[in-house]
């Protein structure tokens, strides 16, 4: 990755657009790295790997039903720690989920901004 400071990359944008076609290059900013300048190509490839978050509701009944007759595969077994291997089931999960008094909770936290401290250098 290459690292270049702010100025650097403002002064000589095209270089650095050029360069981020192949790798990643950092700006830095008072000698810390604040953001990266990456290809489309390299953008979207990691968008496609992005989690979609999925809730209870947005199962159809196949895959309820598919998820309940999952099992753990023999080579996994070995790390569980339960002690019961019904546990280990699709069905197990989608009972806990469902009977889980904060199913219903939004987990995504209010984002708050926090005051500037003044700093003696």
């Amino acid at each position: 990755m290459i690292k270049v400071s702010a100025a650097d990359f403002q002064r000589n944008i095209g270089k650095y657009q050029d360069l981020a076609l192949t790798q990643p290059v950092a700006v830095t900013r008072n000698g810390r790295e604040r953001t990266v300048m990456i290809s489309i190509e390299e953008y979207h490839r990691l968008k496609r790997r992005d989690r979609q978050v999925l809730g209870l509701e947005d199962f159809t009944d196949a895959d309820i039903t598919a998820l309940e007759q999952t099992h753990a595969s023999e080579a996994s077994a070995s790390s569980d720690n339960e002690s019961n291997p019904d546990q280990r089931t699709g069905e197990a999960l989608i009972r806990a989920i469902q009977a889980s008094p904060y199913r219903d909770i939004d987990l995504e936290p209010d984002r708050a901004r926090l005051p500037v401290r003044g700093v003696e250098l």
